[in-house]
């Protein structure tokens, strides 16, 4: 063998370097890419005595519905023998997310999920979807009909009659959801599931052990919502607590571990939080539920909630309760306005106090704990009220709301009843509101700078400012507040760093 030159020699070392250099490279690129994901993990338990799942009443097409000795029971409320919550959705809450921030593994899923009807439930209770990537897949296989409807905030109202054992109807969606979208069949009330439509794949739903996994999480600063049907939003951060927790996903896993969800996230009767420096108390009356509903993206805009005081239980449509529901998992709370909206002073004048809380208060209370929404909270109808009804009544409620009109020639901060310091909120059984329908319309058009006028002044003293309106619409109908106006108020308060309170909020 020939001795190599010098010149050769160099060239070959300078060859392999280059090798070496660029197989470390490919290692440094690959450690790299896998340090910007991370994985997030952890256990949601339930600390409350064990639940078990109540069995619904069948009342139509029983001969399918209970074939095969089928058992239908409510899934809203699933807990493991561990206390394991099920059928919570964890998700990354961010809209028109960064495609590009998506991890290639994603690209694998499969492009429909698929939700069936069998012996008139759906199957499964809870799912997810990727919209930009994947669709709905509705199934019927009854040999009967099933009236299948989609509950959106953003999306285009759906509805449709899935034939008896019928092709799979695919669902496209325009855009994400900022909660899971509740399903209904209109001819069987009981059936109900619940779809996650999001923007990224970036979700995951508690298991029958309360665990649950995201993988592939782009690294950095991001905030997480944990949801569930019965409690709405069941992990909190800040003053006053709202929904959602900011996590720093880091490289490799994130744990974690057990979350413990306590029994008052799903009965807020139970303890109110600690209040802020000052706040806003936004309410609304009637009976306007599928007017509110509507408005849930721009309070989630402004991580506002507010109260619904509603009268007239009785009388309130499958739909109108499935409103109220989705306004409940969303944060809001949900206050009683009275059996038949009676003016109490009246009532209770020509019939005694027994009667009233007979005839108008008992029933009430019954059908809104009934449905699955214990009343904290009363507005008396026109604010007709006395001391000795408000007595009776804060047997019943944790608080009341009455009512004032603003005086001609008066400013609204200067009401003195509807400005509560803080420190005092726990002792007033009864709050004062002034109604802010119509403000910044032609009829009140002085009314919005007068409501900011009497935020900076609650925030400046530490007191608790109390609004009510009725409808949120731009023309009614009855009573309304403007959605444009409204949003002038919570970007207000926003900017101002006012928190809007439920009543629900208040000690």
């Amino acid at each position: 063998m020939s001795e190599k030159s010098p010149a050769m020699r160099t060239t070959i070392y300078l060859n392999l370097m280059a090798c070496l250099w660029f197989v470390c490279s490919i290692g440094s690129a690959t450690q790299v890419q896998a340090a910007e994901w991370g994985t997030l993990a952890g256990k949601i338990i339930y600390t409350g005595k064990p639940v078990k799942p109540a069995q619904l009443e069948i009342t139509k097409d029983r001969e399918v519905c209970c074939r095969d000795k089928a058992v239908h029971l409510d899934d809203s409320f699933l807990v493991g023998k561990q206390g394991g919550l099920k059928n919570v959705f964890v998700y990354l809450q961010k809209t028109d997310f960064d495609q590009a921030l998506v991890h290639p593994m994603y690209r694998k899923l499969p492009s429909t999920v698929d939700l069936s009807v069998k012996s008139c439930t759906f199957h499964p209770h809870a799912t997810g979807v990727w919209y930009r990537l994947q669709n709905v897949s509705v199934e019927n296989q009854d040999p009967i009909a099933h009236n299948t409807h989609f509950f959106y905030f953003r999306n285009t109202p759906t509805s449709f009659i899935a034939s008896p054992l019928g092709l799979k109807k695919p669902l496209e969606f325009d855009t994400a959801e900022p909660l899971p979208t509740l399903v209904t069949c209109d001819i069987h009330p009981w059936e109900k599931a619940y779809v996650l439509i999001q923007d990224h794949p970036y979700f995951a739903i508690t298991d029958e052990t309360g665990a649950f996994e995201i993988k592939n999480i782009p690294v950095g600063k991001w905030k997480f919502q944990f949801w569930h049907e019965e409690g709405g939003y069941i992990v909190h951060e800040g003053k006053p607590r709202r929904g959602g927790k900011t996590l720093q996903i880091k490289p490799g896993n994130n744990d974690l571990g057990v979350i413990e969800v306590p029994p008052e996230e799903f009965d807020r009767r139970v303890a109110a939080p600690e209040l802020p420096a000052a706040g806003v108390v936004l309410t609304f009356d009637d009976r306007n539920m599928n007017q509110w509903v509507k408005q849930i993206p721009l309070f989630q805009k402004y991580n506002a909630q507010v109260t619904f005081f509603v009268d007239h239980f009785h009388t309130l449509t499958p739909q109108q309760i499935d409103a109220l529901k989705q306004l409940k998992a969303a944060g809001h709370a949900i206050g009683c306005h009275g059996a038949r909206h009676r003016k109490a002073v009246d009532y209770v004048r020509a019939h005694g106090m027994e009667r009233y809380l007979e005839d108008e208060i008992d029933p009430a209370v019954k059908r809104m704990t009934d449905a699955g929404f214990p009343p904290t909270c009363f507005a008396y109808p026109s604010s007709s009220r006395n001391a000795e009804i408000d007595q009776a009544l804060l047997k019943t409620f944790r608080h009341l709301r009455g009512g004032t009109g603003l005086p001609a020639g008066q400013r609204m901060r200067d009401l003195k009843s509807i400005n509560v310091p803080v420190d005092q909120i726990a002792d007033r059984g009864c709050l004062i509101g002034t109604g802010i329908d119509y403000a910044g319309t032609e009829k009140r058009p002085d009314y919005l700078l007068e409501i900011k006028d009497a935020m900076d002044h609650a925030q400046q003293r530490g007191e608790i400012v109390v609004f009510y309106a009725h409808n949120i619409s731009d023309k009614g109908p009855g009573h309304h507040l403007q959605p444009r106006v409204l949003e002038a108020i919570l970007a207000h308060a926003q900017q101002i760093g006012l928190a809007t309170l439920t009543y629900d909020d208040l000690p």
